[in-house]
């Protein structure tokens, strides 16, 4: 819960300061955020692969231990920097740190479930990463009003503190070769069905890190919150040009909220359905919320979509760990769940470099507004740039959307959820 909360208050915030300089980010492109978010996740699912093999042999506390020490390290880093090979190097440690915690929890919880408490097991533990979620955007403006890197700074804090609960952990070595290891890592390799189901859960995970990656631009650019902060505190909103919207880490409270709230029921009401049969229910409802956020820029129709999103991603991610866990022996259950990974890892190799050249090209406003009025961006900061229109801001950003058809850059996650959801109907008819 404390690592998850740690890092959501980076994760949600990193595209954000990353590429736009209008907030007081960095001002990088959106393909540099791409480049930087996917050598994150690479080097994530490359260290899962391994730790999920060696965690049992390591140690869990060392594994865990090493994991918190690495990634504190990434934090401090990007809290500081400000050149592109520094900043990488920094949320490369925090994809390795990742990369050895997840297969180590995710087997050991593994471990205490059976085939009877399997799916509420995994509802469980989704709760408590969301839980992390929830208090966690409560302190992203506070600490960001004191400036970007103590969001950063804020997460290494957490993380930290995290480490003292650690020496509570009971460690568990296993007493094998390390040759043991390599013969159940070449048998998980092997294996055709965990393939074939990492595979089509890759188009899932393509949608899932656009959603916490583009979703945040897109919703600054182009969804009118105003109709939502209205209706709110001050507290929920900002100003821009005399209007409030909607502070856009305040759609995802509301994926986290309605997680813990419904998750549980949710279980027990697909329980007796296959576990394939389940993730193409899931599958449906991610490509449906995804379209109402993509379509419109109306902010109620955008939170009704993160609301359909949520359930489907409610639907997915218990029951591929169960489907997952499900296959392998007690001794391999880090290992497999390593690979519940590396779909994450084969997901964003498309969708992160692609996402940041779609929205570099075809989805940010500022680009778009200098492509109809002929200017250079890189001699012109954004406000200047909106300012160059003869509408007012307002009209500037209805004519953009309707001229050049941002809502462009969801089609090809769209589609490749489509068929994703296709592949997972074979699969069950098989």
């Amino acid at each position: 819960m404390m690592k998850q909360a740690a890092l959501w208050i980076t994760i949600l915030q990193l595209p954000v300061y990353i590429a736009q300089d209008q907030v007081g980010g960095l001002g990088w492109t959106h393909l540099d955020k791409g480049i930087i978010l996917f050598l994150w996740v690479l080097f994530q699912n490359i260290a899962a692969v391994i730790f999920g093999a060696f965690s049992d042999k390591i140690g869990r506390k060392r594994s865990l231990l090493l994991s918190h020490f690495i990634m504190v390290i990434g934090y401090v880093i990007i809290s500081f920097a400000d050149n592109f090979s520094i900043f990488t190097l920094g949320t490369i440690l925090l994809g390795i740190g990742s990369g050895i915690f997840k297969p180590i929890l995710e087997g050991s919880i593994a471990r205490e479930l059976n085939t009877n408490n399997s799916s509420k097991g995994w509802s469980f533990y989704i709760i408590a990463i969301n839980i992390g979620v929830i208090w966690s955007t409560l302190l992203i403006e506070p600490l960001r009003s004191n400036g970007w890197n103590y969001v950063f700074l804020g997460s290494s804090v957490i993380l930290m503190l995290d480490i003292v609960f650690l020496f509570f952990i009971k460690d568990t070595k296993e007493k094998y070769h390390t040759s043991s290891a390599l013969s159940n890592l070449k048998n998980a390799i092997r294996k055709k069905e965990l393939w074939r189901l990492v595979i089509i859960m890759s188009g899932f995970t393509a949608i899932y890190m656009q959603f916490y990656e583009m979703l945040p631009n897109y919703f600054i650019d182009w969804t009118d919150s105003s109709n939502i902060a209205s209706s709110l505190p001050d507290f929920f909103s900002y100003e821009n040009q005399g209007k409030r919207y909607l502070s856009y880490e305040w759609i995802f409270w509301l994926n986290p909220i309605l997680v813990v709230l419904t998750i549980i029921p949710l279980t027990d009401l697909l329980k007796y359905y296959q576990p394939t049969k389940s993730l193409q229910i899931g599958m449906a409802l991610v490509v449906i919320g995804i379209s109402f956020i993509a379509f419109t820029q109306n902010g109620w129709i955008v939170l009704l979509g993160v609301c359909v999103y949520t359930f489907g991603e409610m639907v997915l991610r218990p029951k591929y760990f169960e489907y997952v866990s499900s296959m392998a022996t007690d001794k391999e259950k880090s290992l497999y769940m390593s690979f519940v990974n590396l779909s994450y890892a084969i997901g964003y190799l498309f969708s992160s470099i692609s996402g940041g050249f779609l929205y570099d090209n075809l989805g940010e406003k500022a680009v778009l507004a200098c492509k109809h009025t002929y200017q250079d961006i890189s001699e012109l900061a954004y406000q200047d740039i909106m300012n160059n229109f003869s509408y007012t801001y307002f009209e500037a950003t209805q004519y953009l959307w309707n001229e050049y058809n941002p809502w462009i850059v969801w089609v090809p996650y769209i589609i490749l959820g489509v068929l994703s959801f296709i592949l997972l109907v074979k699969q069950v008819n098989k």
